[in-house]
């Protein structure tokens, strides 16, 4: 990821290796690792979460997508105890202060969901950047953790109140419009046709 020539594996003839290539090899070393860690797979599939949503300082601007998908790659790769922790992340932020107080979003509630604005003027949202980090986790996984997302929208995003997010009084039609801001970008992964 930081561009290093030569990568930290030797080279070697990757035929009659047990990994395809150096990546799969780096992944499987680091999938091993993190659940070889003594502590719980929500506790680290948080911290990888929190690589890119709380230690943004740490992480250089100009790759934060290359981290965003590195995390997503690394975390679907790992078994659901550690990437289950994205669904109560994305719950966290919908009840957030930034989505329940009206003043945080005057005029158009979206913009907090557009990463690359955010990004580029430099007010990092934790709306925008759990939205970017959804879709990289989701553009990387299964079709098994995907078959997972309907029922997430049925038995957890179905009991966020609209009584506690202001934009959604009225019709629902504003709360389909923030799921349709989460899968859009992946409904081309559902197999419609069955």
């Amino acid at each position: 990821m930081a561009g290093k020539s030569p990568g930290p594996f030797p080279n070697c003839d990757w035929r009659f290796n047990e990994f395809p290539n150096p990546a799969a090899h780096a992944l499987h070393v680091t999938c091993v690792e993190l659940m070889a860690l003594a502590v719980p797979g929500k506790e680290v599939g948080n911290a990888l979460l929190n690589v890119v949503l709380k230690s943004q300082p740490l992480v250089p601007r100009e790759n934060i997508t290359a981290w965003m998908n590195a995390i997503g790659l690394i975390i679907t790769a790992l078994p659901e105890p550690y990437w289950i922790v994205l669904h109560d992340c994305i719950v966290n932020v919908i009840n957030s202060p930034s989505l329940t107080s009206e003043t945080e979003w005057v005029g158009y509630p979206f913009q907090l969901f557009d990463f690359t604005a955010c990004h580029q003027s430099y007010s990092e949202m934790s709306c925008s950047y759990t939205l970017a980090l959804a879709h990289a986790v989701w553009h990387h996984s299964s079709i098994g953790q995907l078959s997972l997302i309907p029922n997430f929208l049925i038995n957890v995003m179905s009991g966020v109140s609209n009584e506690s997010i202001p934009m959604l009084h009225g019709p629902p039609v504003a709360f389909a419009k923030i799921v349709d801001q989460i899968l859009s970008p992946q409904m081309k992964k559902f197999p419609l046709g069955n």
